[in-house]
């Protein structure tokens, strides 16, 4: 039933999606296609009879590009616990530095760049969340996604914590500026790790792609 797929299609399509909720210049801003335009466009409506008999019933199914991450299954899985064990280095570090009672933790610089490397921290665990329950094959969105947000997070966090690094040197902290520098190239790890992990266009739907 053509006209009914139209129909729900449209209605979707007339909700904007949680990430750009009440601009209204959303499509100014992008005039080649929307987020929500580009996110339904991935997504084909198949009508089918109920199961009771009783009217239809819409699925949708993915329809957009698949990708892999270039890493074959056990290098995959050893990528994932290498940066779960990097961020959570990161982490405990972070918490050993923030929770010193010292003077160089009351300066400006270094309360700045801490509080705001806690955003970043959160946006690389759930960054890294998604990667460790990804698997190899995925959809486009979810690739550029975890791939963007570990890369950003992991690179802003890094640029933090060397300001407060800095500021605990102004302080004189140098135990801190330590600590803080060392969190710091745990948090350029990440980047660099991320950064390359490289991934590829699956041809057609990706059916012929193995886990194995």
């Amino acid at each position: 039933m053509p006209d009914l797929n139209t129909a729900v299609l449209r209605r979707l399509a007339s909700f904007n999606f949680f990430f750009y909720n009440g601009r209204k210049s959303t499509e100014k801003e992008f005039p080649a296609m929307s987020f929500r335009e580009k996110y339904f466009s991935d997504y084909r409506a198949e009508t089918t009879l109920h199961p009771n008999g009783k009217g239809y019933k819409v699925e949708y199914v993915y329809c957009g590009d698949w990708y892999c991450w270039d890493l074959a299954k056990p290098d995959f899985l050893r990528f994932k616990g290498a940066m779960l064990l990097l961020c959570g280095a990161e982490l405990v570090v972070y918490a050993i530095c923030a929770l010193q009672y010292a003077p160089a933790n009351t300066s400006p610089i270094v309360a700045a760049g801490g509080l705001l490397a806690i955003i970043a921290q959160i946006f690389q665990w759930i960054g890294l969340v998604q990667l460790c329950l990804s698997r190899r094959k995925v959809k486009d969105r979810d690739c550029h996604e975890i791939w963007a947000k570990l890369r950003g997070s992991s690179c802003l966090c890094a640029a933090l914590l060397a300001v407060a690094a800095c500021g605990c040197l102004l302080r004189q902290g140098w135990l801190l500026a330590a600590g803080y520098a060392m969190d710091a190239l745990l948090a350029y790890a990440m980047y660099r790790k991320i950064k390359g992990l490289t991934f590829s266009l699956l041809p057609g739907d990706g059916s012929t792609f193995t886990e194995d």
